[in-house]
């Protein structure tokens, strides 16, 4: 994974440890599942791998 990629999945992982909101226009659910996905197969990892990285950054930083 070059130095770019690397800084990409950062941020997204980053992104998705906020309080994501429907606001009647964008379905914040399905971008977020969109972004997990990416991520997944970026970083050649699960669906659930992914998720868990999630929760543990939300857990490193609070």
């Amino acid at each position: 994974m070059t130095e770019h990629d690397k800084k990409l999945a950062d941020v997204l992982l980053d992104s998705l440890m906020l309080n994501w909101h429907d606001n009647g226009n964008i379905n914040a659910d399905a971008v977020r599942d969109a972004c997990i996905q990416a991520l997944s197969e970026v970083l050649d990892e699960s669906l659930d791998e992914i998720i868990a990285m999630v929760d543990q950054r939300i857990q490193q930083k609070q």
